[in-house]
């Protein structure tokens, strides 16, 4: 993950996009979820504090599908909840 590395050395914020590079943007908030828990494993490994980390829950737009805005609101409240301390989200 080269954006984490240039995130710790200019020690900078990190947006973290819940996607994958293979599967693109995950249909439901469970899959999102295990993205970001692999995101945060990645980033702290890297040394980058969870404070610097902004998870993003990609909403698509409702006239694409309209369960997505559901996915994105139960996605941002599964963030908030499984990491200790909570996860920013935007």
């Amino acid at each position: 993950m080269a954006t984490a590395d240039i995130a710790k050395r200019y020690d900078t914020n990190l947006i973290a996009l819940t996607l994958d590079s293979v599967s693109g943007i995950p249909k439901t908030s469970e899959e999102r979820l295990e993205l970001a828990f692999r995101i945060f494993e990645t980033v702290s490994e890297k040394g980058i504090e969870n404070s610097k980390v902004f998870f993003d829950p990609l909403v698509l737009p409702v006239c694409v599908e309209q369960a997505q805005a559901v996915v994105a609101l139960e996605t941002i409240r599964m963030l908030k909840e499984s990491f200790d301390p909570s996860a920013n989200t935007l």
